[in-house]
């Protein structure tokens, strides 16, 4: 009984940290993953969706490109949302590499407002990161525009764990408390499919 106890616990907790452990990143690079707006004349909202991720702007373009550099670029423009969702799973980290350093125009430092988790950036760097775990967030790029050129969107997946039920066996064993088998003619408190049963 005890070996038997002792497995299925090794088993649960193997089971628990494999799922802790089974994270998910999806990249969305600009310029490869677009959006539909690429007309700074004509900005709107916008998303891009990739592997059950989107991200998206309430007012920007996910397809535009750097007149002087050619490459991608995700724009989010001042005061508008730039919003991670997830139907995959909570979503745990997200890293923003942008155009800029810190609060430079452009830069990481511009947004603010997470509705969930933690924002930080670096001050002298190109990226930002969002740490938490939610379905979705929004960050507003409320001190300038922001440029992104990558956005990496980490994802554990969802689980059922409390869905898991222990099967059931009439014909069980019983034990004592000592953990002796015990016949079925034993009165008492006695110990049958891992559960405590008082036997009269």
């Amino acid at each position: 009984m005890n070996k038997l106890l002792r497995f299925s616990f090794v088993a649960l907790l193997a089971l628990i940290s494999s799922v802790s452990f089974a994270q998910t990143t999806v990249t969305f690079t600009a310029g490869t993953d677009k959006g539909s707006l690429s007309d700074s004349n004509n900005p709107g909202a916008d998303q891009v969706t990739k592997d059950g991720i989107t991200i998206s702007t309430t007012n920007g373009l996910f397809a535009a490109e750097n007149y002087k550099t050619k490459a991608g670029e995700y724009r989010v423009y001042k005061n508008q949302t730039f919003t991670v969702t997830s139907t995959v799973g909570n979503i745990t980290k997200v890293v923003v590499t942008c155009a800029a350093n810190g609060t430079v125009k452009y830069g990481p430092g511009n947004f603010t407002d997470a509705t969930a988790g933690e924002y930080t950036f670096e001050s002298d760097g190109a990226t930002g990161t969002w740490s938490g775990d939610a379905a979705t967030f929004s960050l507003t790029a409320s001190k300038n525009q922001v440029r992104m050129t990558k956005v990496e969107v980490t994802v554990s997946p969802a689980t059922n764990i409390s869905n898991i039920k222990a099967e059931t066996n009439a014909d069980a064993p019983l034990y004592n408390l000592a953990g002796q088998r015990v016949s079925k003619s034993y009165k008492g408190v006695v110990i049958k499919n891992g559960k405590k049963v008082l036997v009269k």
